[in-house]
């Protein structure tokens, strides 16, 4: 049995500071719940601009209604706000799929995304990946991790 765990290091949307009227850019088409890539890819398109109507904040989940889909609402994870991309925030991230063993019939898939420089060392890939595991209360340690698979993704 796999489980996978995304923990991503991106840029998103601002709850705090975005109002209706604002523009955002769906930049991360992905993000979210399986159910919210699924809407994402239906009605948004990548990198366009969007006008926000209102958005509604939960506990663990900001909904955003777009002016140009009533009566739609998309998780927030998808945008970034229209001068973040302006002013740079919109760059390549390096990607690595690490695979941890949990028990003889759990493993563990781990998506490391980074931004801060060129290339992560094995060592610093294995770090980040088992701080976000033990994060999750989950006893681990490097012996556990059998294979890293770097891919790359362009946000």
């Amino acid at each position: 049995m796999s489980f996978p765990f995304h923990f991503i290091e991106q840029k998103t949307m601002s709850v705090e500071k975005t109002k209706p009227g604002d523009k955002l850019v769906c930049k991360y088409p992905d993000n979210g719940m399986r159910s919210d890539g699924i809407q994402a890819k239906k009605y948004l398109q990548l990198d366009k601009e969007y006008t926000v109507e209102h958005i509604q904040v939960y506990g663990s989940r900001t909904e955003v209604a777009l002016k140009e889909f009533p009566g739609e609402l998309f998780n927030s994870v998808h945008f970034m706000n229209k001068e973040d991309v302006e002013f740079g925030f919109n760059y390549a991230v390096q990607e690595y799929l690490v695979k941890i063993d949990l028990s003889s019939n759990v493993n563990l898939d781990v998506h490391i995304y980074h931004e801060d420089k060129p290339e992560l060392t094995n060592k610093e890939i294995i770090e980040e990946a088992l701080g976000y595991v033990k994060n999750l209360k989950i006893d681990v340690s490097e012996k556990d991790v059998y294979k890293i698979f770097p891919k790359r993704k362009q946000v």
